[in-house]
């Protein structure tokens, strides 16, 4: 198991959100100085209302955030694996919600930022 299901396997659920919200909240008082933790956050979110509550407009919303956080930003391998994942993701959810076009964008954009 990998991503949010391995951190927080089996903790309180509710609590876990509470977390996440809480820490999107304060990573947007960093944004204009470092805008990569605010997309992390947005990410980490995403992938739990996704992979936790099986919330598919909330993980594509958030993941969307992510990308446009870090998609002029990311220069590092850690960057753009954020970038990468978040593209990953918002592909995932939109292929989910039925949007084939716009899922096929982010798809190809995770792999351009391979």
């Amino acid at each position: 198991s990998s991503g949010i299901n391995a951190e927080y396997g089996g903790g309180d659920e509710e609590a876990l959100f509470k977390s996440l919200i809480k820490l999107v909240a304060y990573s947007k008082l960093q944004v204009e100085k470092e805008p990569l933790p605010l997309a992390a956050a947005h990410l980490t979110l995403a992938e739990a209302y996704v992979t936790k509550k099986g919330y598919l407009k909330q993980g594509e919303y958030h993941s969307g955030e992510a990308v446009l956080h870090a998609e002029n930003v990311a220069t590092s391998e850690y960057q753009l694996t954020i970038l990468t994942y978040s593209y990953y993701l918002l592909g995932h959810c939109r292929l989910k919600l039925g949007k084939t076009a716009d899922a096929g964008e982010a798809a190809t954009a995770a792999r351009n930022c391979l």
